[in-house]
């Protein structure tokens, strides 16, 4: 059997090595070099401390894993610093009682997962942990004692090593472009510069790549967020900092290396990092100095010796892509592993190995199927399930009712088809999985986009299928829509179904936010907001006002600006959604930062946004 593996990060190499010592002909490719993606960006953490009881299990797995490779690279390749780094507490830091309350539940998992685990006192954390910590700066902090710090360069480069040595091949400045396929199989991988590479199998770990590379084949696999993220280092010092601190609220890990540097990353900055740009970014670098002098305010005179960006692929509803297609049946997806993939990587790739060579399916791999964002994860469920998750979403307004028994036919029933002119290929656009029940209709427009990109000197046309889930409140209120999607796409997809419905684009409009109610919810029923934004205002020469920071409710320029302009945009924490964190436009644009699912954006945007709409035909002073 030949296995063609597209990445070489922790993930792809994992597999390889689990594949090529279970007798597997293995070749790796890599656009770049070995680890030029996330692995390469990581401070090397491997950790109990996951937001799934699935992942805890698997962290816990990985960690063994980690220790027999450290053992079998040190008796048989004669490397004597190994992997595993130094075995060191891990304290997960709790800022508020929000906070606190979230990593508790977490903590059941660790503890349910095998690893030993304490929730410690800010006095216990000063006492026994570091003396260097202010107490006054967090109120909890939850405790492992099972993590490691990995030498996680030599995980990767000892396991292409082992590749190797057994026969495989890794290269680099190896892009793969797309695919040649045909029927239910792959037939090639298709490199930059017109190669081609054929194998009995091939496996996608491209990381944040990967869900271009399942695009470009019209392959449906649950969607990702490529986030922001990005790290520093600084001069060595000569503290004893054994443990790792991780602030989860601020996507915040710091600690010491082996060679005395102190080290500090953030694995989610909030934003997305779409150009998968690795450069120097100050707002990581404020992230990065605000928590750690909060903490450790005694550290505030260490020098930066240098900073860098990076980018990692989450998968939207935390859990990692892996398994089969559900089109080709030689294609494997192993990517969307985030922060986490030093620390579930180890005992996914030999899970992922294992079903590769052997056949089968694991059960611990059943809730990672990329199959799963199609048929709509566990958590989203009834009349209002998504077929895709999303971290963005706009509400409009009907402009006339409609009757459930004259919209649903409409809906279900609409399949268009044209010709390309560039491509001459056949584009569909239709609708399916319509849903209706309790008062709302939710379905899933797929559109088809012509592709072209370069191959060497050739134009490549191909077609790829977006899919874009929308939500109807026909009941209950005022008729909503409500799109899954940012807002190009959004807006697109409202004209498209305003046409289906109506005969006319010009029927589903923009809803709006009265700015009294707005402004009224803001201050009543949100907390911790970070980003205000006011429009309409009314000094000289100035367009916008913004302020960033915390509690700004409460400041005196919040309210200076009020006189001035109205709320136009607010990024805030929801305690009546869990410590959901949005941001708001007063024209019902929504996004979700962090860990949020469509289902939370749903219910968010009919539940309590929709409760603040202008009335029709109101203009609130705009």
């Amino acid at each position: 059997m030949r296995v063609a593996i597209i990445g070489a990060g922790v993930i792809g190499v994992g597999i390889g090595r689990e594949l090529s010592g279970r007798g597997v002909e293995v070749e790796v490719l890599e656009a770049a070099y070995p680890e030029s993606g996330a692995s390469g960006r990581s401070i090397g953490v491997s950790s109990v401390q996951q937001k799934d009881p699935r992942l805890a299990r698997l962290a816990m797995e990985g960690i063994g894993i980690s220790r027999e490779i450290d053992r079998v690279l040190k008796e048989e390749f004669n490397m004597p610093t190994g992997v595993m780094g130094e075995q060191v507490p891990h304290a997960s830091i709790a800022l508020s009682e929000q906070d606190r309350a979230r990593l508790s539940k977490y903590f059941e998992y660790w503890r349910a997962a095998g690893a030993e685990a304490r929730e410690m006192s800010p006095r216990e954390v000063k006492e026994e942990l570091m003396p260097w910590i202010d107490e006054g700066s967090f109120v909890s902090a939850f405790v492992t004692f099972s993590d490691f710090k990995l030498m996680y360069f030599p995980l990767v480069s000892s396991g292409i090593m082992m590749i190797r040595s057994r026969g495989g091949v890794v290269r680099r400045k190896s892009r793969v472009v797309g695919f040649n396929a045909s029927g239910s199989r792959v037939r090639a991988a298709l490199l930059e510069g017109g190669r081609r590479v054929e194998a009995d199998a091939y496996v996608v770990a491209a990381g944040a790549r990967s869900a271009g590379l399942a695009a470009a084949l019209g392959d449906a696999v649950p969607p990702i967020r490529v986030a922001q993220a990005g790290a520093l280092v600084t001069e060595p010092y000569k503290y004893q900092f054994r443990p790792v601190v991780t602030v989860d609220s601020k996507g915040y890990r710091f600690t010491q290396t082996l060679r005395k540097e102190f080290v500090a990353s953030v694995y989610d900055m909030g934003y997305d990092n779409e150009g998968f740009s690795v450069d120097e970014s100050l707002r990581v670098l404020e992230r990065l100095a605000t928590v750690t002098v909060k903490l450790f305010p005694s550290f505030s005179y260490m020098n930066v010796l240098r900073q860098w960006g990076a980018y990692l692929d989450y998968a939207l509803d935390g859990l990692p892509i892996v398994g089969w297609s559900q089109r080709y049946e030689n294609l494997y997806y192993a990517y969307g592993f985030g922060n986490y993939g030093f620390s579930v990587g180890p005992a996914a790739a030999r899970r992922a190995a294992r079903e590769i060579a052997d056949g089968g399916r694991d059960p611990e791999l059943e809730p990672l199927r990329p199959g799963r964002g199609r048929r709509g994860a566990a958590h989203i469920s009834g009349p209002l399930a998504s077929r895709a998750m999303v971290l963005a979403a706009k509400l409009f307004r009907l402009r006339a009712p409609l009757r459930p028994d004259v919209l649903v036919p409409k809906l279900r029933d609409f399949r268009l088809e044209r010709e390309d002119a560039e491509t001459g290929q056949v584009l569909v656009e239709e609708i399916r999985g319509l849903e209706y029940g309790s008062g709302f209709l939710s379905a899933t427009v797929l559109k088809d986009r012509p592709l072209v990109f370069r191959r060497r000197d050739d134009l490549v046309k191909t077609v790829r299928t977006i899919e874009v889930p929308f939500h109807l409140r026909l009941e209950g209120g005022e008729q909503l829509l409500l799109v899954l999607a940012k807002k190009g796409l959004a807006n697109e997809v409202a004209s498209d179904l305003s046409r289906i419905l109506y005969g006319s684009p010009k029927m589903i409009v923009e809803a709006r936010l009265s700015h009294e109610k707005f402004r009224r919810y803001f201050e009543g029923s949100m907390e911790d907001a970070r980003v205000i934004y006011f429009d309409q205002v009314d000094l000289p020469n100035v367009g916008v006002l913004a302020l960033y920071g915390e509690s700004l409710r409460d400041s005196a320029l919040y309210h200076e600006y009020l006189e001035h302009g109205k709320i136009w945009y607010v990024v805030v924490t929801l305690p009546s959604r869990g410590g959901l964190t949005v941001g708001v436009t007063r024209n019902a644009i929504i996004a979700a930062f962090g860990r949020a699912t469509a289902q939370d954006l749903v219910d968010f945007a009919f539940g309590e946004l929709a409760g603040l709409l202008e009335e029709p035909g109101a203009g609130d002073g705009e």
